[in-house]
């Protein structure tokens, strides 16, 4: 796929959206058709409370500067660690799409060193990384070293220690864990679980829908994303969770509008083995917010669930499960140039070179 199509296909789906969008809220939306709605499929999971939380620790998280070299590129990061003594669980957060700062995820790093967890956040490796091409691969790579950082501190205890991801984190974060099967847990927030290609296709689809754009106006730029071939919108995710051994915690913002959260869910649970306990947060947007604040009982989920390993590695689903009304494509995703990240999860990564 040449780059002149990539920013082509890239062009025509923002046109669809700025334009389309608004053509179409003049006219009645009488083209939408049957897809997923309510909860369909997960009616045989019963839902399970969590475990009470302590209040968080009014302290100041103890915050240290590292850096990691990873296949040539020397990483940045903070480890933020409770004020308490001991020995505590940790987790490495994984970015989003974008080429995010640890500043991004600071917050969230704050709270969970307060609760006790150690937590380590990153700048994100920008070298090779575009809208045209993602190397997936190398990073997980990136994860797995931080991990093992993470695991060699002693105030670490490294058979509770884990990767978190957010959305673009969710097709990094599984091939890491396939990788390094040391690691005794995965939280996946807002983690698409089809090819970018049809999740990009899903996220263009409801914003012409809810700006009333005609039917083939959306098929048009849905398509688009969708048809593949532009690089990492190729990347099929389930030979990575098909790799997944540790328990799985995948939360979901009812409200996304960039992931489909109900069918994303759905493909996590039928794909993976290990349990997975998967939580709706209802009203929470792709960033887990309502109305720019964190989602209800999202940070003490979390908190819950890592201190309540194994206890807590129970495949439940709770919380109102949203109404997708239509499904992203799940069409077999073709072999391109996208493809180099997604080498099977139990080949040698470069850290093992």
């Amino acid at each position: 796929m040449t780059r002149r199509r990539t920013l082509l296909l890239s062009v025509v789906a923002a046109g669809a959206v700025a334009a389309l969008g608004g053509l179409g809220s003049a006219l009645t939306p009488s083209w939408q058709r049957p897809g997923i709605r309510g909860a369909a499929g997960f009616g045989d999971l019963p839902p399970t409370p969590m475990p009470p939380v302590a209040p968080e620790d009014p302290r100041a998280p103890v915050t240290t500067e590292v850096t990691v070299p990873v296949d040539g590129t020397a990483l940045s990061a903070t480890v933020h660690a409770p004020s308490g003594g001991g020995r505590h669980p940790a987790v490495v957060l994984v970015h989003g799409g974008g080429p995010a700062t640890r500043a991004a995820l600071t917050d969230q790093a704050d709270r969970l060193a307060r609760s006790g967890i150690v937590a380590l956040v990153y700048d994100k490796r920008t070298v090779g990384y575009s809208f045209a091409r993602r190397d997936y691969g190398l990073l997980a790579d990136d994860a797995v070293a931080l991990a093992r950082l993470l695991r060699g501190r002693p105030d670490v205890d490294p058979q509770r220690t884990g990767l978190w991801g957010v959305s673009e984190g969710g097709w990094v974060v599984p091939l890491a864990a396939a990788r390094e099967p040391g690691l005794s847990f995965v939280i996946l927030v807002n983690a698409p679980t089809m090819t970018p290609g049809a999740q990009l296709g899903w996220a263009i689809d409801d914003r012409l829908r809810r700006g009333h754009a005609p039917a083939g106006a959306r098929r048009l730029a849905a398509r688009a994303m969708a048809m593949g071939g532009t690089g990492y919108t190729d990347h099929d995710p389930l030979p990575g969770l098909r790799g997944i051994t540790q328990p799985v915690l995948a939360l979901y913002g009812a409200e996304d509008r960039a992931v489909p959260p109900a069918q994303s869910a759905r493909i996590l649970l039928d794909a993976v083995a290990a349990p997975c306990t998967v939580r709706f947060f209802p009203g929470a947007d792709h960033g887990m917010r309502v109305d720019g604040r964190y989602a209800d009982g999202y940070h003490d989920t979390m908190v819950a669930w890592i201190n309540g390993l194994p206890g807590t590695a129970v495949s439940t689903v709770a919380g109102s499960v949203p109404t997708q009304v239509e499904a992203a494509s799940t069409r077999p995703c073709r072999r391109g140039v996208g493809h180099r990240s997604s080498r099977p999860p139990t080949g040698r990564s470069r850290l093992e070179r």
